[in-house]
């Protein structure tokens, strides 16, 4: 002020004072619960942190936002909290290059609207014990991408997925990922009975066509060794000899069953005329279990 004063210059202030958008935003919670809202001036004390007190936890939770309501999580968190929706879904991935049909555990969170994605491991599946797919989140129905800086989680709000989604015999996206959802647990049954009066369908898993890959034939005797040598040489690339049990042989090496034998004429493609008079001894040594 001294220096327009001693230029010469009058100052002439606005009259109108701009709308704070923020002081009328809290002005407006403070009334609807019931608060004063004459504008707070300086040095008043009746209005601590801008119109709200510490201790005013209820109107903490009715607090908005620029642009809409923000979701009241208190209330939900208090009826369904540790509540959750379980279904079981597939993701059947076949039609790219080495594609599989795997199974997931679908967790819905009841208290904060969240889905984690579990997947079912299972024995000798030659895939590494990874447990999950998704973290607990919220779940686009349809993915567009990452969100772009700035963006909140109430923007997006009618664009999650909600329990009203998830259906038995219906498939979500997940992440670009079709999961068929073709089971739930009994909780949840229970829950879309009482809530939406929705009957959830029963186990709608089909079996998968059994397919039946085609075996190699197992070679002919080469004529060297026994025919185990031979086996050997056709299931390992190099031979490995055969295990034998010591304690069997000690105990049961001087056992050995022979019967007598003759052809059989009549089942004999094309047998010689003197095969008939032919007779054989077959043994079977119990300490190896080899046939002579």
């Amino acid at each position: 002020q001294q220096f327009y004063e001693v230029n010469g210059m009058s100052l002439q202030f606005e009259t109108h004072i701009p709308e704070d958008k923020y002081m009328t935003m809290r002005l407006a919670t403070a009334s609807r619960s019931g608060r004063n809202t004459a504008t707070p001036g300086p040095g008043d004390e009746s209005m601590e942190m801008g119109g709200f007190r510490p201790d005013s936890q209820a109107s903490m939770s009715s607090m908005t936002s620029v642009g809409g309501t923000k979701r009241d999580m208190r209330e939900k968190f208090l009826k369904y909290a540790n509540k959750v929706l379980r279904f079981y879904g597939q993701w059947d991935d076949r039609g790219s290059m080495f594609g599989q049909k795997l199974e997931y555990v679908i967790n819905y969170f009841l208290q904060d609207d969240k889905v984690e994605v579990l997947e079912v491991k299972k024995n000798n599946s030659g895939r590494d014990p990874f447990p999950k797919l998704v973290k607990k989140q919220r779940i686009p129905r349809s993915f567009r991408g990452v969100p772009s800086v700035g963006s909140k989680e109430s923007d997006f709000e009618d664009q999650y997925i909600n329990d009203q989604d998830l259906l038995v015999g219906t498939t979500i996206e997940v992440f670009g990922r079709d999961m068929y959802l073709y089971d739930c647990d009994e909780f949840t049954r229970d829950y879309y009975r009482q809530q939406y009066g929705i009957e959830q369908s029963g186990n709608l898993l089909q079996a998968d066509a059994l397919v039946e890959f085609p075996s190699m034939p197992l070679p002919p005797y080469n004529g060297f060794g026994s025919e185990h040598d031979s086996l050997a040489s056709y299931f390992n690339l190099i031979p490995k000899p055969r295990r034998y049990d010591a304690g069997k042989q000690a105990t049961l090496d001087a056992i050995i069953f022979r019967w007598k034998a003759k052809f059989d004429m009549d089942k004999m493609t094309a047998p010689n005329p003197d095969d008939h008079k032919r007779r054989f001894v077959v043994s079977y040594f119990m300490g190896d279990g080899s046939i002579s």
